[in-house]
């Protein structure tokens, strides 16, 4: 977008599609930002052919990618995406029999989508009721300051939301911990959705953010109908947060530059928010993220250390945080306790005299038999048991 905005020369548009090709080939969900630069290059340049450059350079990035992946690596065309979103199966007419190499994804309903996109990636907060206050307040402090035309509504406006985010802050400051949510993290990005006072020269950024930000949401929501990674938080919506941010700053910076009194406020308020994401990172998320490493490495060493060469995960979650001894150890899943009696009868047979098994889950619902548990150790997040004959 920015190569767009730079020049109105073609080759600037077909750079940034290029570049957006790119990303959305490393991952998927940056195409979901295609209308966004595609709004960008028409309020530049006013012509089709500055749009058509953008998209045909995007394609081209996304067609080169599709060949190196069929052709060099011999794997179906974005065999990812079309695995994750079943809507493309559908629309595409692929076949319906599950791929033995990958697990089954179960469809989402409505609500679970709900829960997914709006409740952990947009706001990060399990409660609905919360979020209909919160989206209650912004509206009434929008279509409060198109009436009276002023920015005072938006200052009590704005002082509820920091005094929410600071009463966050001082939960995670107490106890810290990772919390989800776009707007959770940074709650100055409701700056990206407040129209600039009348004094900014330029609201270019603004528009294209905030049609971004929608047109990214829905159609996120749309496609967002199996479980596969969503419940890996706002990751997914990584993509949208560079331009949110740009668009934030510039817009609390002309609250804040502005003549009238209730915008000055209003942009010192807006600088608050940016304070406070600022601590929920450095104070919360960074610290807890320590924790979590170092609990992790702690239980990643206990089994390493230990004498089995066997290690059985209880989930495929759980396995992958065991593949860096894939080539020392023998590494087996199983997901149910019939699986968990097989291998343990398959151990028994074979003499194997002692395996591991690692969990996550707060109680250890199957195990190994017929071999005995001899140890169990708890490592943080990681319950690990030692079965032997």
């Amino acid at each position: 977008m920015s190569c767009g905005r730079l020049s109105s020369r073609p080759y600037r548009y077909l750079v940034a599609g290029l570049a957006l090709g790119a990303a959305a080939a490393i991952r998927d969900e940056s195409i979901l930002l295609v209308p966004g630069l595609l709004l960008a290059t028409w309020s530049r340049a006013r012509s089709g052919r500055a749009v058509a450059c953008a998209l045909g350079g995007c394609v081209l990035t996304l067609s080169v990618a599709a060949a190196v992946e069929v052709w060099w690596f011999g794997r179906p065309m974005a065999a990812h995406l079309r695995h994750a979103v079943h809507i493309l199966r559908v629309a595409l007419r692929l076949t319906s029999r599950p791929n033995q190499e990958l697990p089954e994804l179960h469809p989402l309903s409505l609500r679970e989508r709900w829960d997914y996109v709006g409740q952990y990636w947009t706001f990060g907060t399990g409660s609905d009721t919360l979020i209909a206050g919160i989206a209650a307040v912004v509206a009434i402090g929008v279509a409060a300051r198109a009436y009276f035309r002023s920015a005072w509504p938006l200052v009590p406006m704005l002082a509820l939301l920091v005094a929410l985010a600071a009463y966050d802050v001082y939960e995670l400051l107490i106890a810290p911990k990772w919390v989800p949510g776009l707007y959770r993290l940074s709650p100055f990005l409701i700056f990206a959705i407040l129209t600039p006072p009348a004094e900014a020269a330029d609201r270019w950024l603004w528009r294209v953010s905030l049609f971004s930000l929608v047109t990214y949401v829905v159609i996120a929501f749309a496609g967002v109908d199996t479980s596969g990674g969503k419940s890996l938080g706002p990751r997914l919506l990584l993509p949208l947060l560079p331009l949110l941010v740009a668009a934030s700053w510039r817009n609390s910076d002309d609250f804040r530059r502005a003549a009238r009194r209730p915008d000055r406020m209003a942009g010192a308020l807006g600088l608050s928010l940016a304070g406070l994401a600022l601590i929920i990172h450095v104070a919360a998320a960074i610290p807890a993220y320590i924790e979590r490493s170092n609990e992790d490495a702690s239980a990643m060493r206990a089994i390493r250390n230990a004498p089995e060469r066997v290690i059985v995960a209880d989930d495929m979650y759980t396995a992958q945080q065991l593949l860096h001894m894939y080539y020392a150890r023998v590494i087996l899943l199983a997901e149910t306790p019939p699986a968990g009696d097989a291998i343990g009868q398959t151990l028994d047979r074979e003499r194997i005299g002692s395996a591991i098994l690692v969990s996550r889950r707060p109680d250890a619902t199957f195990g190994l038999r017929p071999l005995k548990l001899a140890e169990e150790i708890q490592r943080g997040r990681f319950r690990i048991q030692f079965w032997r004959r």
